[in-house]
Order: C-alpha cells, then structure tokens, then sequence
C-alpha cells in the first residue's frame, strides 16, 4: 500500500512540475540557454525556430529589467574582433554573428540573454562561422561593450542613443518596382546609389547625435505603408524619400531640375519646410533648376506619413543632359551631400521633435 502511494505521489509530482514548466513556457520566462541549450543544438544542421525563451538576468538596470540585454561569452580564442553584430532595422531583425566556429561552440557557451522582447529566433550556420537571427518586437540600436571575457549587448531605443533620427527611402525597388526605365537604366538604382552615399555619412552624422535609418540598402522591393510605416514607428524627425522624374513628349528634352513634394494636409507646416530646405540644397550644390514645391498628398508615402515628409525629385530622367550627369558617381555624391545638408539645417531650423 505504501509503495502504490509512492508511485501516486510520485505521478502527481511529475504531473505538477510538468505543469509548471508548460506555464513558464508560456509566460516566457525561461533562460535562453534551458531553451536553445544543447539538445536543440544538435539539430543545427535544420534551422531552429527558438519561439520560447525567458529571462535569466538578475541585474537591476533599467534595460536588463526591461529584457534587452544579451552576453556572448568569449572563449576558446574568440576575440570581440570575431564577432559581428549588426541591425536590419526595417524588418527589426538582430544579426549575431562569430567568426571561426560552429555550433559546438553555443552548446559550449550559449548565448545569454532575455525572450520578453524576442518574436523569433534562428540559430544559423554558415561556412565561416555561426550565430543567431533574432527577430525582435520593436526597433532597436545594438550598443555594444566588451569586459574581459564578454561582450554585452544592450538593446537601445533609438531615441535614447540620437537627438535626432532621421529615415532616407530610396524609392522603388525590386524587380517588380523598378521606378523609370530610361535607356535599360532603371530609377531604383541611381536613387539607391544617392541613398548609399548619404549612408556613407552615417558616422559623421552619429557624431552629431543624427541617426541615419534606411528603408532598403540593396534592389528589394519594400511595399509603400512599410516605408512611411517604418518611419512612423521609428517616430523619425525627418521622413525623405529620393526620386528621379521623367516626361513623354516634346516637353522632354527641355524639363530638368530639382523639386520636392510635400504634404498639404500637414497643419504644423513642417512637412513644407523640409521640402523648401531640401530642393534648396540640392539645387544649390547641384547647380541645377529649382523647380520649387509641389503638393504631395496624392502619394503614398506623403500622405501616410505622421513625421514631417518630403519627396525628393532629383532630376529628370528623360532630359539627356541631365540623365548623363545623374548616372555620373560625382553627380551622385554631390546629390547626397545636399541631402545631408538639408539634415542639418533641418535640424537648426527645429524641424522634427
């Protein structure tokens, strides 16, 4: 009798501990390593979709309470220089990446950290190394500290890094959003190359306590509401979005120049100063017409924007003279240093928050 009450006992326990971790599960509230530890490791050779994750640190700052703080350790002659850590802000994913080792190295040394900000995690393998993809509910600035023999990442918003944040939009993209073809050239990639350039000044800017942000870096094609939706959730001071025009007809080979579009139905009138800062500068440093302002709200992207907004129409495609210059790399940089420009004056004209 007494052993049929053991065996009770003992079922009742294992169903009650059983419960138990089903609900923590659930509530999100255990260490990274119980989760991803080494048994799901084992299966790094599928891709592992780390949904249930909790938190495991104990500090009292403010970010570690919050669940936005992750520890690599470095052992086994890893160095911080082997680590890569970087941000695809649009689709809020957080790249981790070391160099030289696969996944024995993370069943050894896990990554450490909290689930209460994680919608997605992928551990990943590549020829040259492992890390992790972790999608995350929110937009994010990785800060980066090494101490010995870890290196911290503190998951900062955007604001609390930069005064001032600002989103560039390279227009179109994709195969199936190319913008103007003129010539077999496409609009998409000379606007993103203007776009590249004005990310080239992204350490510079940072220095100033400007944050650089952009929709796209590569040919992809990001749909309109996740443009304006981006810089909306990011809460951006400055919303610019770079365009090239063109004209069919006789009209053609005469129109060139420089203008920017606007949003009307902005009551606070900071969407329209941007816009006369913008086509100012530009125009001014590329020696090119200032064609002015034009009412902007029947775009997209205009007229979805809740942070001050303005469309850039760098040039015309279908003039000769000025399809020429704008194909040109010079031409290009020169475009992007107007933007930048109109950054900062922006910026000393108090637009944005």
């Amino acid at each position: 009798m007494n052993k049929e009450k053991t065996i009770v006992f003992s079922i009742l326990l294992l169903s009650v501990g059983i419960l138990v971790y089903v609900g923590l599960l659930a509530a999100r509230v255990l260490p990274l390593d119980t989760i991803y530890g080494k048994k799901l490791l084992a299966q790094r050779e599928k891709d592992i979709n780390v949904n249930s994750v909790g938190d495991m640190f104990s500090e009292t700052d403010e970010d570690a309470d919050e669940g936005r703080v992750f520890k690599i350790g470095l052992y086994d002659g890893v160095t911080r220089n082997d680590v890569d850590v970087s941000m695809d802000y649009m689709h809020r994913i957080l790249y981790i990446d070391v160099e030289g080792v696969d996944g024995n190295y993370f069943m050894e040394h896990p990554l450490s950290g909290s689930s209460s900000n994680i919608d997605d995690m992928l551990f990943v393998e590549r020829g040259t190394g492992a890390g992790y993809e972790i999608t995350l509910n929110d937009i994010y600035e990785p800060v980066i500290d090494y101490s010995k023999d870890t290196l911290t990442l503190t998951l900062k918003y955007p604001r609390d890094v930069y005064d001032y944040l600002v989103v560039i939009d390279p227009g179109h993209g994709g195969s199936d959003s190319p913008g103007t073809v003129w010539g077999g050239v496409k609009e998409e990639s000379l606007v993103l190359a203007v776009g590249m350039d004005i990310y080239a000044y992204k350490d510079e800017l940072n220095a100033e306590g400007i944050g650089i942000y952009m929709t796209r870096t590569e040919d992809e094609y990001v749909a309109l509401y996740d443009r304006s939706g981006f810089a909306n959730d990011l809460g951006a001071d400055l919303f610019i979005s770079l365009h090239l025009n063109s004209l069919d007809g006789y009209e053609s080979q005469t129109t060139s120049g420089v203008e920017a579009l606007y949003s009307q139905s902005d009551d606070t009138k900071s969407s329209k100063r941007l816009a006369k800062i913008l086509v100012n500068e530009v125009s001014d440093i590329l020696g090119a017409r200032n064609r002015g302002l034009v009412e902007g709200d029947d775009i997209a992207i205009v007229r979805d924007s809740k942070v001050p907004v303005a469309l850039l129409e760098g040039g015309f495609m279908s003039n000769s003279s000025e399809f020429s210059k704008l194909q040109s790399d010079e031409y290009q940089k020169r475009m992007a240093a107007g933007v930048v420009g109109a950054i900062r004056a922006a910026r000393e004209e108090g637009i944005g928050s």
